[in-house]
């Protein structure tokens, strides 16, 4: 019978998608549509603590950020106008690992895009407060401030 067919597809279906949305059919990666709605708050969370780390960074005249701010995500570099392509990225290399060699406070990653050599912070920690920002970006004007003396003193 081809309405009776028809039918226990559609109940089959129904059954089958309130499993998914009811955290039955995968357990231990949903639990539900309550977990949806907490990855939301947890991702609004993070998106503002980089964009308050965006705050800090242009407020710093020596540091330019590239593109626009994705999610938790955003790039940036030591820039000097009218300075030359290598010695910077030189320089944000030196920077990156001065960074990675000394900080207890945050994580950062670098990438080259173009031939320009950039640092990327990324805010994924749902624990991260703004006072951890602050402590972050102020050991990151430290390590600058460092390599900066040394570049000078060579």
């Amino acid at each position: 019978n081809k309405n009776s067919e028809v039918t226990r597809r559609q109940k089959m279906a129904e059954f089958f998608f309130f499993q998914a949305e009811d955290g039955i059919r995968d357990f231990c990666l949903s639990r539900g549509l309550g977990d949806v709605y907490k990855r939301q708050e947890y991702m609004g969370y993070t998106v503002n603590i980089a964009k308050y780390f965006g705050n800090l960074l242009t407020k710093d005249t020596r540091f330019q950020q590239l593109g626009t701010q994705q999610f938790g995500l955003i790039c940036f570099r030591y820039y000097q106008e009218n300075a030359d392509t290598q010695a910077l990225n030189k320089l944000n290399k030196t920077l990156f690992e001065r960074i990675e060699l000394t900080t207890t406070h945050g994580h950062i990653v670098s990438s080259e895009n173009c031939g320009i050599y950039f640092l990327r912070f990324v805010s994924c920690n749902r624990n991260t407060e703004e006072k951890d920002v602050d402590e972050f970006w102020s050991h990151v004007q430290n390590c600058l401030n460092e390599v900066l003396n040394e570049k000078l003193n060579e």
